[in-house]
């Protein structure tokens, strides 16, 4: 790591122009450098994690909705019949966003990743969270049908 120090001198110069004293105060600042990265960075983090929050608190009640309707077709519906498979499949996509909101809720650290569409850098859901297991038991998220 590239170390910053700043320097202060002053000279006190005679008449003739000699030098008769010299102060010379030196600051090493990589600390302070260091400390305002880790601050912004912490700063981050903290946007991130309440942004995370609040989305999953406002997706998960129409998630949960979506998913009671799909169990309700389900249960309605005779096996194998179309009805049957659509409300499966919305079924299972909304057990998918469930999973990604259980991400977002565990997201600890500030980790990001190329987006590929714009050449800019977005928060890396895998990396950042430590919640990359399944879904099951997790309290305020859609669980798994039976």
């Amino acid at each position: 790591m590239r170390e910053e120090i700043k320097f202060l001198t002053k000279s006190i110069v005679t008449v003739e122009e000699e030098i008769r004293v010299a102060v010379i105060v030196s600051r090493d600042l990589s600390e302070r450098k260091r400390a305002e990265r880790e601050r912004v960075r912490r700063e981050k983090l903290e946007a991130i994690i309440e942004m995370a929050g609040a989305v999953c608190h406002e997706m998960n009640q129409p998630m949960q909705a979506i998913s009671g309707y799909c169990e309700l077709l389900m249960d309605d519906a005779i096996h194998g019949d179309r009805l049957c498979t659509d409300a499966k499949k919305i079924h299972d996509q909304v057990m998918r966003m469930a999973k990604i909101m259980k991400k977002l809720m565990g997201i600890t650290k500030y980790e990001t990743k190329d987006y590929v569409f714009e050449g800019r850098k977005i928060i890396d859901i895998d990396r950042a969270s430590e919640q990359n297991r399944g879904i099951q038991g997790q309290k305020g998220i859609i669980r798994n049908r039976r």
